[in-house]
């Protein structure tokens, strides 16, 4: 789920501006793409949206950033299968 998505589903633009300590508009331009999101802002959006808006969903480059996402995620595609 993208930000956008959780906005529209879950949680008024301005109730999680304010729960996360963002200006509205700053949320807004992440919201539609015309700003990218600060890094430190994603790992607060990830935790307070519960997991629903992830690092992954919020950046291209999440694997480089946090590579221990990509551990993460391929040791837990080798314990699936």
């Amino acid at each position: 789920m993208n930000l956008d998505q959780y906005l529209t589903a879950h949680e008024k633009p301005i109730s999680f501006s304010k729960r996360i300590g963002v200006p509205t508009p700053s949320l807004s331009n992440w919201r539609r793409g015309k700003r990218p999101i600060p890094i430190k802002w994603m790992i607060i959006i990830e935790k307070e949206t519960g997991g629903l808006v992830s690092r992954k969903e919020l950046c291209d480059r999440w694997h480089e950033i946090w590579p221990e996402l990509a551990t993460q995620e391929q040791t837990e595609s080798e314990t699936a299968a």
